[in-house]
């Protein structure tokens, strides 16, 4: 079994003018496929730092990221866009759709851009769709859905293709509690099928569906909580 994300030392320090704000620092952490992690804290603990560093979008001061077995910091930009592109799945707080797609070409495009036909990659798309509930509306534009369809689009985005870490910040902060919950339900069971996810969130009912629970404070690990069997939440919520 391959380790789908390592952190080992990381840290990522900003500078303003002579000053320095430690933003995370000497974070190790590792998620194995099945595995859903949360990570929670107070507003400007690091956690949005430790899953940009997750996913290459921004690079450590110190220590090291390494992604379905590939060191972030070795990769040329050309080979870190493709690794992304292939094995990191992002759900951000601001969904990021692009306005002038319909939901299923947002959801498309990652595979387009490597190169994977139109067709095939419209077939992968309405497949990840569909397994979010979202078939009914993936001909829409984001600006003709709702929060929670606009919402289910991001997570097929983020679902599509072979993406073995979904990396999500807050995925559910502007949804109501059933919408939040669905959403929920479907990053679990994407871990259950395989994949492994990193979960920021300040709200402890979403991090009751994680694995363990990492606890960041002043930009380091302050605890770490083991859940022995968060399945039983995926279970409870379908019944």
């Amino acid at each position: 079994m391959t380790t789908v994300f390592s952190a080992r030392g990381l840290t990522r320090i900003h500078r303003d003018g002579a000053d320095q704000i430690v933003a995370l620092a000497d974070v190790d952490l590792d998620i194995e496929p099945g595995e859903l992690v949360a990570v929670t804290g107070r507003s400007g603990c690091g956690k949005s730092t430790l899953l940009n560093l997750a996913g290459g979008l921004d690079q450590p001061t110190r220590g090291s990221v390494r992604v379905a077995g590939a060191e972030l910091g070795s990769l040329r930009p050309d080979a870190l866009a493709q690794m992304r592109r292939r094995h990191v799945g992002y759900v951000f707080q601001e969904l990021n759709l692009l306005p002038t797609l319909t939901g299923i070409e947002n959801v498309m495009l990652p595979l387009e851009l490597d190169g994977i036909p139109t067709a095939t990659a419209r077939a992968r798309a309405g497949e990840a769709i569909e397994a979010v509930d979202g078939s009914g509306f993936a001909a829409r534009f984001p600006d003709q859905l709702s929060g929670g369809q606009r919402q289910r689009i991001a997570i097929a985005r983020a679902l599509v293709g072979t993406r073995t870490l979904i990396l999500a910040d807050e995925p559910t902060g502007a949804l109501d509690e059933i919408n939040g919950e669905a959403i929920l339900r479907i990053i679990r069971t994407r871990c259950n099928e395989g994949a492994a996810a990193l979960l920021v969130t300040h709200d402890p009912g979403q991090a009751a569906w994680a694995d363990r629970v990492v606890r960041l404070r002043d930009g380091r690990v302050d605890a770490v909580t083991e859940r022995s069997d968060p399945r039983a939440v995926l279970i409870a919520t379908t019944r």
